[in-house]
């Protein structure tokens, strides 16, 4: 995980996914329908502080795989992006003790 904003700069750069097979695997068998809606109410639920991963894990009562692999996916969609307040508080802490980004809805022109 990136400790300075240059690195986060870095980490979020983009670079071509070369996705895992077992990953691919994963993906195609979900109902994405029905968990891109939990994901995405959890993460409107949050508002503008954003929520980190495992909050929306433990929001929706979902797996980490499953709502890693379809936050990804809603990230390169436009739908989903990681907060950027310029601060500390782009992060949130796992249980863990870990630092993670908080995710938010990408804001839409009306």
């Amino acid at each position: 995980m990136p400790e300075s904003a240059a690195q986060l700069e870095l980490f979020r750069a983009k670079k071509p996914i070369a996705y895992r097979e077992t990953s691919r695997e994963s993906f195609q068998g979900t109902k994405l329908g029905a968990l891109d809606s939990l994901i995405v109410a959890a993460i409107r639920a949050a508002g503008p502080a954003g929520i980190i991963c495992e909050g929306i894990e433990k929001k929706i009562d979902r797996k980490h795989q499953s709502v890693a692999g379809n936050l990804r996916h809603l990230v390169e969609r436009g739908i989903v992006r990681a907060r950027t307040a310029g601060d500390a508080s782009d992060f949130g802490k796992t249980s863990s003790g870990r630092r993670a980004i908080k995710w938010v809805l990408v804001e839409r022109a009306a």
